[in-house]
């Protein structure tokens, strides 16, 4: 466990089947710490990051939209199959602009799952190749973000089935687009705050993630903590 987090208390429910824990609680160097787990892939900040900003949860990591991310090069974080789910307390500047908040992107053709922020939607994109080309992509999209800090949880239940909630307890469901059969998780690197080459100027502040998926439950406590 990282010294970062001695004063995070997380419930024992939430415990079960947690993979990675990032609270973007640094306040000097580059390293961004794995924390209450058993096996932490730890993060770099890249480009200067602004560490120590405030959120609800804390601290926070913020980004200047020029150049600055998060780069997990140590691989897919143990994203490599179904179900799985993710949290993510996020600061959107504005909804007029499109980014990825936290993807597999690094890599053009092995893209794993993205969470793309356009507009008041979010995508939920599973990709095997290019991301333009529909037929290496499924998304589901529902409506919810807002200008400011949001609280996004998502469970993926199969490569069809996925269930988001955007600032509440209220499930959101969409019929998918694309036409892609199959993803590619295993080459996908993560990252945040970075699709290609263009960046946003928004913050972070938690990313958790799990080999699961989340009860209703186990939603509405992160809902109470985030």
């Amino acid at each position: 466990m990282s010294e970062y987090y001695s004063n995070l208390i997380i419930p024992q429910p939430l415990l079960v089947g947690l993979t990675h824990v990032y609270s973007f609680e640094e306040s000097t160097g580059t390293t961004c710490f794995d924390s209450y787990t058993s096996s932490p892939i730890n993060g770099t900040y890249v480009n200067g990051v602004t560490l120590g900003d405030s959120s609800p949860m804390g601290s926070a990591a913020s980004f200047d939209g020029v150049n600055d991310h998060v780069d997990f090069a140590n691989g897919n974080l143990g994203i490599t199959s179904f179900p799985c789910s993710f949290a993510m307390l996020v600061y959107v500047a504005d909804i007029t602009s499109a980014r990825v908040l936290f993807g597999g992107t690094k890599t053009a053709t092995y893209r794993g799952i993205s969470f793309i922020q356009s507009n008041a939607t979010l995508t939920v994109r599973f990709g095997d190749g290019a991301g333009s080309l529909s037929n290496n992509r499924k998304d589901f999209t529902v409506s919810g973000l807002i200008s400011g800090w949001n609280r996004v949880i998502v469970n993926c239940f199969s490569f069809s089935s996925v269930v988001v909630y955007l600032n509440n307890t209220t499930a959101l469901t969409n019929t998918p687009t694309g036409t892609a059969a199959t993803i590619d998780f295993t080459g996908a690197t993560y990252v945040t705050n970075r699709y290609n080459t263009t960046y946003y100027n928004g913050k972070i502040s938690e990313l958790w993630t799990w080999g699961k998926t989340l009860s209703t439950d186990e939603i509405s406590l992160l809902n109470t903590m985030l």
